[in-house]
């Protein structure tokens, strides 16, 4: 039996359909908020990262939404000011993923003040 060139196209659109459908499947968007270890404020600005993707950072109140196009290894929180913490996905089960930074201490050595005269 032979088969026209329509019946072909009609059925690789059809096949492309839904691989799309099976394509977007797989993808997960993780959401949180980022807070501080000590005082649990929220923490505005913080970076959130994955190796290969796009990264976000957190919203005024400490809310991330990360859209992941394929599985990861693990994502880096980082903050100035804040030790960067790296979470393993591994352990992570569900989409949402609350993360506590701790305040990283800082001193100086020594400061040098210059000051010029008129």
């Amino acid at each position: 039996m032979k088969t026209s060139i329509y019946q072909k196209v009609i059925l690789c659109a059809f096949l492309w359909f839904f691989s799309q459908n099976l394509l977007h499947a797989q993808q997960r968007v993780l959401t949180g908020t980022v807070v501080d270890v000590k005082t649990n404020t929220p923490l505005s600005g913080v970076s959130i990262s994955a190796p290969k993707t796009i990264g976000t950072l957190t919203d005024v109140q400490g809310r991330y939404s990360l859209k992941l196009n394929a599985p990861i290894d693990s994502l880096t929180f980082s903050y100035v000011g804040y030790r960067t913490k790296i979470v393993v996905m591994d352990t992570v089960k569900s989409d949402l993923l609350n993360v506590a930074l701790l305040a990283q201490d800082a001193t100086l050595e020594q400061v040098v003040v210059v000051g010029y005269g008129t």
